[in-house]
């Protein structure tokens, strides 16, 4: 029974793949010969400073250094910060088949059961760490917005957006409402279940500097990761201050993960365009262009790197699909 279980789970994932790399495809013969029609040419597609666009690679390599770090901390067995770096970059094709960064959350924690910890305690380290991650870019924002302001031209352009968030809120909510009537359905499986969260958060007593060390580490990654997409901008003649690119950035995220494409594919792309040409008056085309370098660098890249990851980290049964 496990056996055929796991047997669909790879078939379902093949043909989620399959419709990826179909939508790659078409993509690559359609969209890209006639990208002109979104103002771009050879011009504007080439980055006018070709050594700070490279610059922006190695920055980005430190977010994963980061997000690796931060497993670290967590930790409560022994594990090696080289093999969860690996573990990281093994996720983000993953990403493409799951939402909401499901895929991170998964391969960290088969990794983290494969070191020695026990199930809630994994999946409360996976937990935790994404809270604090999210919890270091909010409080990066807040820090900027109040000492530098908000710029409201900026945060105009996403009011559009107000109607999908509620949407987004809204099912939330229910989805929240239809969990709490599951586990008061089954109190004793609820009662279990909490007493392993519970029990894997007080182990953090005795360690209280590693939560505090992993909200460091995602401090550090979202800076790296705003970092990165201001270096780019810059690569490509777009001068902003740090402070606005954050803001710009931030909420381009925002948009991207509640588009319902993988790694927010569109979303993210016309939000940020749009933020840069409301901030900075940039032609839309060179916008775009320098938008799109962005994403080869923190999604195409890696998602690249990732699939021979994911392949070197079954490979040294890092991870079992079983566990």
């Amino acid at each position: 029974m496990h056996h055929d279980f796991s047997l669909s789970l790879r078939s379902k994932s093949a043909k989620r793949a399959i419709v990826i790399g179909a939508v790659a495809l078409l993509a690559f013969y359609v969209v890209i010969p006639n990208i002109h029609v979104f103002g771009i040419d050879i011009h504007t597609a080439i980055p006018k400073n070709i050594g700070l666009y490279l610059l922006a690679f190695a920055t980005f390599v430190v977010t994963f250094i980061s997000s690796s770090l931060s497993y670290w901390f967590l930790a409560l067995k022994k594990v090696k910060v080289g093999q969860i770096l690996l573990v990281q970059y093994a996720s983000v094709p993953l990403n493409l088949l799951l939402p909401a960064g499901i895929g991170n959350i998964g391969i960290n924690y088969l990794y983290l059961r494969g070191r020695g910890h026990d199930p809630a305690t994994s999946g409360v380290i996976a937990g935790v760490n994404n809270f604090l991650g999210i919890a270091g870019n909010i409080s990066l924002l807040i820090v900027l917005a109040a000492v530098f302001g908000i710029n409201a031209k900026v945060i105009g352009i996403y009011a559009d957006h107000t109607t999908v968030l509620l949407v987004i809120l809204a099912i939330l909510i229910v989805i929240a409402a239809a969990v709490v009537w599951f586990f008061f359905s089954r109190m004793r499986f609820a009662r279990q279940v909490r007493r392993s969260l519970i029990g894997a958060l007080k182990q953090y007593r005795k360690h209280p500097l590693k939560p505090l060390a992993s909200y460091c580490c995602g401090l550090l990654q979202a800076t790296m990761t705003a970092v990165t997409f201001y270096i780019v901008l810059n690569a490509y003649g777009i001068h902003l201050n740090f402070p606005l690119t954050f803001m710009i950035f931030s909420l381009g995220v925002l948009v991207g993960a509640i588009t319902p494409t993988p790694g927010g594919i569109g979303g993210v792309e016309a939000s940020l365009t749009a933020g840069i040409v409301a901030a900075h008056g940039a032609d839309t085309g060179m916008a775009l262009a320098a938008v799109l370098a962005y994403r080869v660098v923190s999604y195409w890249l890696p998602v690249a790197l990732g699939v021979l990851a994911l392949g070197l980290v079954q490979h040294l049964h890092l991870i079992s699909w079983h566990k």
